[in-house]
């Protein structure tokens, strides 16, 4: 599988420096051998009842965001898809990058391919001042970017259900498709979908805006509370116009992102 070689977060201010020189190859050292192992040994142990609770007692060595990249290469290499499409690797991979953002790490970039991973990006918690910053290349599985709170999650490729359920005070861009339940129950988050919606995006969400460039599905938008809706689609327009009752504003903008039509809905 081709790796991306280029951060694109490269030159951000108060971050270590870029391992961009680094090389690309799996670096097999003992501390990434034994974080491998970990993983191994958690995968065949049939925990997944307790994934979490299992992944947080876990001791892991700290690794960079490079190594971690690495690892999930590797991981793949080794790995069944029906075991590694699981929520164990998700939640593994954000117990990683947790440590390693708190080492003073950021601008992280995972290369998925054409993998399902549940649990992309899931719990990861930055500051307000020090956002995580994670770039997914290529698709994720169910829950990626879960309960997450001050990231900036990019995914380069499709979603599947539940995106950014939960999380608070995050901005979360899609460049693919996205499953059912987009943004359930966020709240202060910023979502931006290239491509089409499944069915119950925005439930339930609080104060948060929602860029979507392709279709929707209905129901969209039950119980959402002082959001914004923004499209450049007519339809998709018409559709939240029909779904989306009280207290939210929907906005039709041109490709230049200038507001065509903007409609606030009071509540009652």
């Amino acid at each position: 599988m081709t790796q991306l070689l280029i951060n694109p977060f490269e030159g951000t201010e108060k971050d270590k420096p870029s391992e961009l020189e680094e090389r690309i190859e799996t670096i097999k050292d003992s501390v990434f051998q034994s974080i491998v192992n970990v993983y191994e040994i958690c995968k065949d142990s049939h925990y997944m009842e307790n994934d979490q609770q299992t992944v947080r007692n876990l001791f892991l060595n700290q690794l960079t965001p490079v190594q971690i990249n690495q690892f999930l290469q590797e991981i793949i290499r080794i790995s069944p898809k029906t075991k590694l499409n699981s929520h164990l690797t998700g939640l593994f991979l954000s117990r990683l990058i947790m440590d390693s953002y708190l080492e003073g790490y950021n601008n992280f970039v995972l290369t998925t391919g054409d993998t399902q991973i549940n649990n992309v990006g899931s719990y990861l918690h930055g500051t307000e001042s020090n956002k995580i910053r994670l770039e997914i290349v290529g698709n994720v599985g169910d829950f990626a970017a879960d309960f997450s709170t001050y990231s900036q999650i990019r995914i380069r490729g499709d979603s599947d259900a539940y995106l950014g359920r939960g999380s608070k005070h995050s901005e979360i861009t899609t460049y693919g498709s996205t499953g059912l339940s987009l943004g359930r129950s966020s709240e202060q988050c910023i979502f931006t979908v290239q491509g089409n919606l499944e069915s119950d995006g925005a439930s339930f969400s609080k104060q948060s805006k929602y860029l979507i460039h392709g279709t929707i599905e209905t129901p969209f938008g039950i119980g959402s509370d002082a959001c914004t809706f923004i499209t450049s689609n007519s339809e998709t327009y018409k559709k939240m116009l029909r779904t989306v009752h009280e207290t939210c504003t929907m906005q039709l903008i041109n490709p230049q992102g200038h507001i065509l039509k903007n409609v606030k809905r009071r509540k009652k």
